[in-house]
């Protein structure tokens, strides 16, 4: 299983401007004014790795397969499967902040 650290590794996916721009037409950034601690979370998922929280771990395999599917999305230009990837990605990341159920 991995361990603390966590290794990052990123690469740039090419794509074509036909698809930079329906991504574009596709998406929306919204602010709410909203202000989190990020600290706080991180500090309470990396209490929660280190204890081998499977839920965590679990998480973590869960994102990195996210991600894949994503990039395979974006290269083959399928809106349908980046929008997919995105909510996945977003319940994701709400399980590691501590916001799923168990």
């Amino acid at each position: 299983p991995p361990t603390l650290p966590l290794k990052v590794e990123t690469a740039p996916i090419p794509l074509p401007r036909t698809t930079l721009d329906r991504i574009n037409m596709h998406l929306v950034l919204i602010y709410t004014g909203r202000a989190r601690l990020a600290r706080n979370l991180l500090q309470n998922v990396l209490r929660r790795w280190a204890a081998r929280y499977p839920q965590i771990v679990d998480t973590v395999s869960g994102l990195k397969n996210t991600a894949k599917a994503l990039q395979e999305a974006l290269v083959s230009a399928d809106m349908a499967q980046v929008g997919a990837c995105l909510g996945d990605y977003w319940r994701q990341k709400k399980c590691m902040a501590g916001g799923c159920v168990e």
